[in-house]
């Protein structure tokens, strides 16, 4: 059984992915993050500026620390059956 915890990491990175592929519009995504220049971490976000507090920057670290587990692109799909796949010790960024 998933707890509301574990559900809630799922939703944001799932709201992540897709604000990062540009499937939903993020009006101040260049202002807030910029995509890195890994090559092995193609999903990897650096912020930006001066930016105090959001949705991007609250949530920064918890997208970065998941995204060095994929070392490609994929789909919306193969990306949220990915993450529901890991247990919720893998999602938190604090281990």
């Amino acid at each position: 059984m998933i707890s509301t915890f574990h559900r809630r990491i799922l939703s944001v990175l799932r709201m992540y992915f897709k604000i990062v592929n540009l499937e939903c519009h993020f009006p101040s995504l260049p202002l807030c993050v910029k995509a890195s220049r890994s090559s092995r971490s193609p999903y990897m976000l650096t912020p930006c500026g001066n930016s105090a507090h959001g949705f991007l920057i609250d949530n920064l670290s918890l997208w970065n620390h998941v995204v060095k587990l994929f070392p490609k692109r994929l789909n919306s799909e193969a990306f949220a059956a990915r993450i529901a796949s890991f247990p919720l010790e893998t999602l938190s960024p604090q281990t």
